[in-house]
């Protein structure tokens, strides 16, 4: 059922924009978890980080699609970001992005 209501939630928007849509976010409370409950690895071609810090769903959110945008320009910060990363575990690019300087700057600039 849930899966019925996400296909019609996404075609009603594609009938709205006409656009790719690469991406839904969901929003939720951010709880540390369990080691245990980390994702391990991604499948090939796909770039995905677990949460690992309070306070950035969106920009993980953000980043998760993104990345996976084919041929996308990232620009510099991000597109060496995302290639130091490659080889990561989500969980470690989850601590990769609460150090990433640059993301932490952009985050924090539209704080209030």
């Amino acid at each position: 059922m849930a899966c019925t209501r996400i296909l019609k939630f996404y075609c009603a928007i594609d009938s709205l924009t006409r656009r790719p849509i690469y991406g839904l976010i969901f929003l939720f409370k951010w709880r540390d978890e369990d080691a245990d409950k980390l994702e391990a690895s991604c499948p090939e071609g796909i770039w995905f980080a677990n949460q690992t810090v309070n306070n950035a769903c969106a920009s993980v959110a953000l980043l998760n699609i993104v990345n996976n945008i084919p041929d996308i320009d990232l620009g510099d910060h991000l597109q060496q970001f995302k290639l130091f990363t490659a080889d990561f575990t989500p969980a470690l690019r989850g601590d990769a992005i609460g150090n990433f300087e640059f993301v932490k700057s952009v985050h924090n600039s539209f704080a209030r």
